[in-house]
């Protein structure tokens, strides 16, 4: 780009992020990394699920950053799971609503998701803050 103002990248972060797993679940490893550009976030981890005291599988917590509200497009993400061990016939997937640092799993019924015990969830997520 161009040596104006508007091109200078002013806002830019790296670091790492320790998740937390609501509603029953506790997570044996919960690792994670996250690059803030401006408003875009985009973090990544890996988590072991280490036991699983309730079916619901309940959402991760503290990300880096609360999203943004106002527009749709503030939450707009992408998710990349892998190595799901989840029950049978459940396909999770996850949202992130506004105003929060929290991501929520459910399965593709939009019904609580069913993590089991030893799950292993390799995830990738871009979100914008407010």
């Amino acid at each position: 780009g161009g040596t104006g103002a508007a091109n200078t990248l002013d806002d830019y972060e790296e670091g790492t992020w320790t998740a937390a797993v609501t509603t029953g679940v506790t997570l044996s490893v919960s690792a994670g990394t996250y690059t803030k550009i401006g408003r875009q976030v985009t973090i990544s981890g890996r988590f072991n699920v280490g036991s699983v005291s309730s079916p619901s599988g309940g959402s991760i917590t503290g990300l880096p950053f609360t999203s943004g509200s106002g527009t749709g497009f503030d939450t707009a993400g992408s998710l990349w799971l892998n190595s799901i061990n989840t029950q049978e016939g459940k396909t999770l997937q996850i949202r992130m609503d506004q105003n929060t640092n929290n991501l929520v799993f459910t399965d593709l019924a939009g019904a609580s998701s069913y993590l089991k015990s030893g799950s292993v969830i390799n995830l990738s997520f871009t979100y914008f803050t407010a």
